[in-house]
């Protein structure tokens, strides 16, 4: 009995890797580090933008970073300051949400690859052995992450509601998340509300305070229900010629062109041409799906929170004129496809980063010109920028 005691206490404090959980040495922490920048500088296209608009150089402050790391005491420190180290980089597709949300990113993308065998690349990664467990655990008890797919299962507030005002006039959708577990429960819930407002002459699509989720859920769920004819969402995806960028995305660069002067693009940053990037144009037709006929005047109302999926929505808006953009500036890093995610050789922590960017339709990153408004509405809160917008379309003729 005691044999069998003593071999479970054993197992219980045997990580992934088949290795006692000891605390890392700083030369295990660094040597991450050091791969983590090694990656980073190769792969990620982002450096450039932070510089422009958060006067950050990340690759130049490596030293600086390095000396961080060395002052780690335990491994929870060490953790957070990986985290402030890569909050310099002012992009939150960079995070530990693969650390934090394991199951649900390998189950995901277990399920993708059945139908989609380039997910496979993600699967490979994510069933590689890691300490997933260790640091989530960490991570918890600091409850700071949010992932937009996983933010609103518990929380109170719905995801979606809508109302009709203004003696049926005016009809509001707001969403809070295009979380890809909502899809097909809110999908219900939104076909039923478009059928109640066919005659409503403006339509609200409030997305002030949506990070993102899931491109298929405003495709799905509202774009297809109300179009008539189908309608082309044209993007520029591009991606920096690196080795990580290159094992995930192999079939982009098989199809892709170099980016040269020369090309279509007017407001190229200067980084784009002297490093590698490689692009495509994205063809993507979203098709009427049981449509409503709607005739009205579509506007999407927009905050500087509007990242990633939202963003992509907001870019088809202003690009398309399917609807009027109004609002603030957005978040951007919307145009392209899902972070790569890397694996930390000693501590086998889980890395996201995008690596599949976009160009907004003039050349420039999404990332840095992100999205104007075709209708600025200032306001100290997304309730006092709604208000301004119903107060405006009241007595609009």
């Amino acid at each position: 009995m005691k044999k069998l005691l003593m071999l479970f206490l054993i197992l219980s404090i045997t990580n992934a890797f088949g290795q006692e959980t000891k605390p890392l040495t700083y030369e295990q922490k660094v040597k991450d580090f050091e791969y983590l920048f090694e990656v980073l500088s190769e792969n990620y296209g982002y450096f450039g933008v932070n510089r422009r608009l958060n006067g950050i150089d990340w690759l130049s402050n490596k030293n600086h970073y390095i000396d961080k790391i060395k002052n780690a005491p335990d491994d929870t420190t060490y953790l957070f300051t990986l985290k402030s180290i890569l909050a310099d980089l002012n992009n939150d597709h960079v995070s530990f949400s693969p650390t934090l949300y394991y199951n649900g990113y390998l189950s995901a993308y277990k399920n993708l690859s059945k139908d989609y065998p380039k997910y496979k690349e993600w699967v490979e990664v994510l069933e590689k052995p890691n300490r997933h467990k260790y640091w989530s655990d960490i991570l918890e008890k600091r409850k700071e992450f949010v992932d937009e797919n996983t933010k609103t299962l518990n929380n109170p507030k719905p995801n979606y509601y809508d109302s009709i005002i203004d003696h049926k006039k005016i009809a509001i959708m707001s969403i809070s998340s295009f979380n890809m577990f909502k899809v097909d429960k809110e999908k219900v819930l939104i076909s039923n509300f478009l059928y109640e407002i066919k005659d409503c002459k403006y339509l609200i699509i409030d997305i002030q305070e949506n990070g993102g989720g899931s491109t298929k859920y405003w495709q799905d769920n509202i774009v297809s229900q109300i179009i008539k004819e189908p309608i082309v969402n044209t993007t520029y995806p591009i991606i920096k010629d690196g080795e990580i960028n290159r094992r995930f995305y192999h079939h982009f660069f098989e199809r892709a062109k170099l980016l040269n002067p020369g090309d279509e693009f007017s407001n190229l940053s200067p980084e784009l041409l002297s490093d590698n990037y490689y692009y495509q144009v994205w063809r993507d037709t979203i098709f009427p799906k049981n449509p409503i006929g709607y005739d009205g005047e579509i506007y999407l109302l927009v905050s500087k929170k509007v990242f990633s999926s939202s963003e992509g929505f907001a870019q088809f808006c202003k690009t398309t004129n399917w609807a009027t953009v109004v609002g603030e500036q957005t978040g951007g890093d919307g145009v392209g496809s899902d972070p790569a995610i890397v694996i930390l050789p000693e501590s086998g922590i889980f890395i996201s980063y995008p690596s599949l960017i976009g160009l907004n339709h003039s050349g420039s990153l999404n990332a840095e010109e992100k999205t104007v408004p075709d209708i600025e509405i200032t306001g100290n809160s997304s309730e006092e920028r709604l208000k301004k917008l119903i107060n405006y379309l009241s007595i609009k003729k």
